[in-house]
């Protein structure tokens, strides 16, 4: 979706028409020599997302580990009460 003429989109509209407009399309993404062709859609779900829940899952055991009192809630970012 295009802003339409004569409207000035706010800060936020800007932005989520900035990621909206790049759904779908093709990118590759480079480390070193390394480089693998996706499109946006695939690096989010099959690389982007997995290596983030690899290192909260991997600080977490580091923390539980050190000794630090965390549960499963406070993975999962709930508190009790909420």
């Amino acid at each position: 979706l295009l802003p339409s003429k004569g409207h000035k989109p706010c800060s936020h509209e800007s932005k989520s028409w900035a990621i909206n407009n790049l759904a779908g399309k093709d990118m590759l993404f480079k480390a070193g020599a390394l480089e693998l062709p996706f499109t946006t859609d695939s690096f989010l779900l099959s690389f982007s997302l997995p290596n983030f829940y690899f290192h909260a899952t991997t600080t977490y055991t580091a923390l539980r580990h050190l000794g630090v009192p965390l549960s499963k809630l406070d993975f999962l970012g709930l508190t009790p009460g909420n």
